[in-house]
């Protein structure tokens, strides 16, 4: 077997045809390192792409279960709903 020098391949998450960001909604003990290595992003990336994601706390907080937030660029996405929503954006 020879080994010898080359390039991984680009893991990240792409945009959806429709221009819109890859989207992952947190779960219960998901964190930023996690869901950054798992989709091959660095944690300021995730900052990065997300830093006018409705309901976006940042890395350096506890991130929030089921935030939606983009693994991508592209268009933001709509904020997941809430049961007991009876106006605003979370209205399911």
């Amino acid at each position: 077997m020879c080994c010898g020098r080359g390039t991984l391949p680009d893991t990240k998450p792409k945009p959806n045809s429709d221009g819109s960001c890859f989207v992952y909604q947190t779960q219960q003990g998901d964190d930023c390192p996690t869901i950054a290595a798992s989709n091959g992003l660095k944690v300021d990336g995730l900052d990065k792409l997300n830093k006018n994601t409705w309901g976006w706390n940042g890395c350096k907080k506890v991130l929030w279960v089921g935030v939606k937030m983009c693994l991508s660029t592209g268009s933001l996405p709509m904020p997941a709903s809430v049961q007991n929503a009876v106006c605003g954006l979370t209205v399911p």
